[in-house]
């Protein structure tokens, strides 16, 4: 959501149905699906439904999804893929969010993708930034179109100036390479007004109203 209450974009989160056709949370059930060996067959399912859902639905917003680990290491996933967005009418719509372990832990890998899904002209985001202690450089070479700071920081961004001068500095950091940043998991309007007065471009959570069912 930006500042001025309009969608960005959306997010998709994975969610598998119980006995009583109720949305498990995620930790429910991604656990027993790494252990089948099922993680990447789940993100194509995923890829397959949002692209379903974005031809059905011509207009705004664009949907970005989170791809596991397990695809991110997949270099077949990746021809996948490409291949699959390379055949769609409106990529320039869909988007991909890996989070920050998950490229530090294979930057080469993903900066191949990166430069694919830009020729495609889809987002490329970076969930959860800001936590790992190794730096941003890789901001450099990977540049993303936006990254997601991540929740744990923005807790008490309301009320705490060591996070404010923290947070502040990612954004900036982020900025000064035209990447636009991102905040999650806000939940109350002091913190919204907060993270405004720190340049921030959009920002997502609970405040702004709970997940719901893609129709």
């Amino acid at each position: 959501m930006g500042a001025d209450r309009q969608a960005l974009q959306q997010e998709v989160f994975a969610r598998i149905l119980n006995r009583d056709n109720a949305p498990c949370s995620a930790g429910d059930f991604i656990s027993v699906v790494r252990e089948l060996g099922l993680m990447v067959n789940m993100d194509r399912a995923v890829v397959n439904h949002v692209l379903s859902h974005l031809q059905s639905h011509p207009q705004p917003p664009t949907i970005a999804i989170n791809l596991s680990n397990d695809a991110v290491r997949d270099e077949s996933f990746h021809d996948w893929l490409l291949e699959r967005l390379g055949s769609f009418a409106q990529p320039g719509r869909f988007g991909i969010e890996i989070n920050e372990s998950s490229v530090l832990n294979n930057l080469a890998g993903i900066e191949k993708l990166r430069a694919a899904l830009r020729s495609l002209d889809c987002l490329f985001g970076v969930d959860n930034f800001g936590v790992h202690p190794s730096g941003f450089g890789y901001l450099y070479r990977l540049q993303p179109d936006y990254i997601k700071i991540d929740g744990s920081l923005l807790q008490d961004i309301d009320s705490n100036a060591q996070d404010q001068f923290f947070v502040s500095s990612l954004i900036s950091v982020a900025h000064s390479l035209d990447i636009r940043a991102y905040a999650e998991r806000i939940e109350r309007d002091s913190q919204r007004d907060q993270l405004q007065q720190l340049k921030i471009d959009g920002a997502q959570g609970y405040l702004y109203g709970a997940p719901k069912a893609l129709s």
